[in-house]
């Protein structure tokens, strides 16, 4: 899957977790993305199974508690985090582009026309996964900046 995390916090900041599967087996803990406690923010949280085709956005491991949003995320699940934040679009298609290389030194998943994502973010970082600038404000959420 996307992340297990059996204690402790992580935040995602401005990132993409999109099309995990995950299946640990029996007796383990078994989540499509993420399963640990920490923060949401401009993130884009979507389209994660598991083994099985189960929808399974958020699963959530006892010991690392539940993850908060602090807003501006496209979350495919509706209560998929412990608070969902004014400005958070949830149980929504994320209408993003498959991984590809669309510069700097990893691949992302550019955004679709019309993406929920676009102009989403409140408090953004300087660049995006690529390195391209992001405005101050209504940047977009996720890894990938969307340039006119």
């Amino acid at each position: 899957g996307g992340v297990y995390q059996e204690a402790g916090t992580v935040t995602f900041d401005y990132s993409t977790v999109d099309a995990n599967v995950a299946s640990l087996g029996a007796g383990y803990f078994e989540a499509g993305n993420l399963a640990l406690g920490g923060v949401l923010r401009g993130t884009i949280l979507t389209d994660n199974t598991t083994a099985t085709g189960t929808e399974a956005d958020c699963m959530f491991a006892p010991a690392a508690g539940v993850p908060t949003s602090v807003g501006s995320n496209v979350l495919g699940q509706a209560g998929c985090v412990a608070v969902e934040t004014f400005g958070d679009e949830t149980s929504t298609a994320p209408l993003l582009l498959g991984l590809a290389a669309n510069g700097g030194p990893t691949q992302t998943m550019a955004l679709g026309t019309g993406a929920p994502a676009i102009g989403l973010g409140l408090s953004c970082p300087p660049t995006d996964q690529r390195g391209d600038v992001r405005p101050v404000t209504g940047c977009d959420a996720g890894a990938f900046e969307l340039t006119p």
